[in-house]
């Protein structure tokens, strides 16, 4: 920064007790503005009402107290870009709408005051399980505590809201499992807000299931599969950050017999869009090759790619 480098990747910046690792730094002429590259789109809301991610936000508005504290700072704005490859400026000082003076620079400093006093131990957190736990440093420590614990959100399906609604309840999912929830409901409402009651018999149901001491799946209705004498199983890897599909791969089984399984592995051999184009055209090859093939995977992502 001092050199004025006109953009830096990955920098590593503190001031006082503040560290930060932002994706980009830019250099404006006076000032550097600060930058995160993301997997996600960069706005929440339909495109006429769209309005900046507040998690977006008050990440990258730390790296931009570091730069004022720093005198580095070329003003409250910062940018995002992304998985479209699309940069969008947030404002750190706009409020949120017309009745609402809330700011991002606002909200991250309630959540700067919140992360001082969990590290000054004036504030003890509950962790809760959700989806975007595997992408967290903390994943392994906050799984073993709520293992330990023996957390509700553990029971897929039932975050962190429902969690907490329930909590002054169940304490945990043994908890949970030996209660009887019709008590819970009246009519078409329960105890819990937003917990319906075909929700709460449900997430009861998986309690007392993992609570067994052989938990084992069962159907709750009749299914009746497609027959094949070829079936296949599919599944892809791709990098979202690049937007680029490099592996289809098929493991194929004939008969039901697991001895005749084999995989077929389709690969982009390089980051190119011929390459990408290539990989797609061999595993669209080797499944008109199969038209009558029973084809499994794992969830809508793969059909949609």
């Amino acid at each position: 920064m001092l050199r004025r480098e006109p953009l830096i990747y990955n920098g590593r910046i503190t001031a006082d007790d503040l560290l930060g690792e932002p994706d980009l730094l830019r250099f404006t002429g006076h000032g550097y503005v600060a930058g995160d590259i993301k997997s996600g789109v960069g706005e929440d809301g339909q495109e006429d009402l769209s309005k900046p991610k507040i998690r977006y936000g008050v990440q990258v508005a730390l790296y931009t107290d570091i730069l004022e504290r720093k005198g580095m700072s070329a003003g409250r704005l910062l940018f995002i870009i992304d998985i479209n490859g699309q940069e969008i400026t947030y404002d750190l000082d706009e409020p949120f709408g017309f009745r609402n003076p809330t700011t991002l620079w606002i909200r991250y400093q309630e959540a700067l005051a919140e992360a001082r006093g969990i590290v000054n131990h004036h504030h003890e957190t509950l962790a809760a399980y959700s989806s975007p736990c595997k992408l967290c440093w903390w994943y392994s420590a906050c799984t073993k505590k709520l293992a330990a614990d023996d957390d509700l959100t553990l029971l897929p399906e039932l975050g962190r809201a429902k969690r907490d609604a329930m909590l002054s309840h169940f304490e945990n999912v043994a908890a949970f499992a030996e209660t009887s929830v019709a008590s819970f409901i009246s009519g078409k409402k329960t105890l819990f807000t937003g917990i319906g009651p075909n929700v709460l018999r449900k997430l009861h149901e998986r309690a007392r299931l993992v609570s067994s001491p052989n938990p084992q799946p069962y159907l709750s209705a009749p299914l009746t599969l497609p027959h094949s004498e070829i079936e296949v199983f599919f599944d892809i890897e791709t990098d979202p950050m690049r937007d680029f599909c490099y592996l289809h791969g098929m493991l194929e089984r004939r008969g039901g017999d697991n001895s005749t399984e084999r995989f077929d592995a389709f690969f982009a051999s390089d980051l190119s869009a011929e390459a990408e184009h290539d990989a797609f055209a061999s595993a669209w090859e080797y499944l008109c090759a199969r038209p009558k093939a029973i084809i499994y995977f794992y969830s809508k992502y793969e059909r949609t790619i």
